[in-house]
């Protein structure tokens, strides 16, 4: 094995910086195929918590109860896509019993099971759902003692957000679920973790404390969600507000948003040098405005810059998607004549702000993207997967690179 030893200018930091900066998810694979120390340095998972941080996982597809809906040509990953397609099982039969997506984060899915013999959805359990290896694990309902040690009794409770946190740790098994419940006196956040198998409660926060009054019915009371930097973050409907969750301190606030902004659909997106921004859109779907969020130390917190305006496809009326991949937006045009006779569906990258036309995906598909799956998947969860034959032709140890 003596010429498979690194050569003595090429240490292993140096080789780490190198690989870190190959362009393409399927180089890094061929380059863990080349030598054992290679695959050694690759497979780490320090090394592939380091990657992932610099390259978004690949858009493959969209996800809808009846399977996967790979992003189709002229889009670049439309190949990898159909491979990927060809090698993942999406029926999801191996869940106990029927359910809906309700999110989908670092390639698992979140279902919540439908129980015909329990009225109450709040006590319906979860599941959340690994397609490369089709396992699943049940996430029990908050149990009553729990919603006790907050004071909330089931009637009081007339909304819930349910959600995953994104995770940067590779274990495909563990994950975090947060549920928090909109009740008469405003709002409280629950966490479920797998580590722990249980679930815990944090303080509320009062509909006073965040300048909003306390609905009277759920009624769509919040636009898409958002993660970005440890917070999670939502358009309140019919107010020029974000409402904000830290994840650290689990504390809700809110933001105000530019002027004229109550019936604007926002999509909440990250600047650069992590800083908040947002697309919003008028009726007209004509054009999106683009704001950056400064903030400041005076107690309004900050303000919002209009950076640039992005005209739409001129022949359709668009409308921003509730759902965003890592690094998309999707929109869905109408046409505008009579001439062209089939809708359409468009990917606006937020970096660059290139807009993609996504040919053959429908609106029901395009709700739900699916942008890669868990970092670790063993090697037969992944055989006949293109990219991968030439590590498993090789035989070489490729389980922690499934992550595209």
């Amino acid at each position: 094995m003596e010429s498979q030893r690194l050569h003595p200018a090429l240490t292993a930091d140096i080789l780490r910086e190198i690989f870190l900066r190959l362009p393409s998810h399927a180089d890094l694979v061929r380059a863990s195929a080349a030598c054992v120390p290679f695959c050694r340095l690759i497979t780490h998972p320090s090394f592939l918590r380091r990657y992932r941080s610099l390259h978004r996982p690949l858009l493959l597809g969209f996800i809808d109860n009846n399977g996967l809906n790979p992003v189709p040509a002229p889009h670049p990953n439309a190949s990898a896509a159909r491979a990927f397609a060809r090698t993942v099982n999406f029926t999801f039969g191996y869940l106990p019993r029927d359910g809906g997506i309700k999110d989908i984060s670092d390639g698992r899915i979140l279902f919540e099971l439908i129980d015909e013999d329990q009225p109450s959805i709040l006590l319906w359990d979860l599941a959340v759902c690994y397609p490369m290896s089709r396992r699943c694990r049940l996430v029990p309902p908050v149990p009553n003692q729990v919603l006790a040690s907050a004071q909330i009794q089931e009637c009081d409770i007339f909304g819930v957000e349910t959600f995953m946190l994104p995770s940067k740790k590779l274990e495909e098994a563990t994950f975090t679920v947060v549920r928090f419940f909109l009740v008469k006196t405003g709002m409280v956040p629950f966490v479920f973790s797998s580590v722990s198998g249980r679930w815990s409660v944090s303080t509320s926060t009062s509909w006073d404390a965040l300048g909003l009054d306390a609905p009277k019915s759920y009624t769509h009371m919040l636009g898409p969600r958002r993660y970005m930097n440890g917070c999670f973050y939502w358009k309140v409907n019919h107010k020029d507000k974000l409402l904000k969750l830290n994840m650290n301190t689990m504390r809700f606030s809110t933001h105000d948003l530019p002027r004229d902004h109550e019936e604007r659909r926002v999509a909440i997106v990250e600047a650069g040098d992590g800083k908040l921004a947002i697309f919003s859109q008028i009726d007209e779907g004509t054009c999106l405005d683009y704001y950056i969020f400064l903030p400041d130390d005076s107690k309004k917190g900050g303000q919002w810059r209009m950076e640039n305006t992005l005209r739409l496809p001129s022949r359709y009326k668009c409308h921003m998607l509730a759902r965003q991949s890592e690094g998309h937006i999707f929109l869905f045009g109408i046409p505008k004549v009579n001439v062209i006779s089939h809708h359409a569906c468009f990917a606006l990258e937020i970096k660059t702000f290139k807009i993609e036309r996504l040919n053959g995906i429908g609106l029901p598909a395009i709700d739900a993207p699916y942008s890669g799956f868990p970092p670790i998947a063993s090697p037969r969860s992944i055989q006949g997967y293109e990219m991968f034959k030439l590590c498993l032709d090789c035989k070489f140890k490729v389980n922690a690179l499934a992550y595209l």
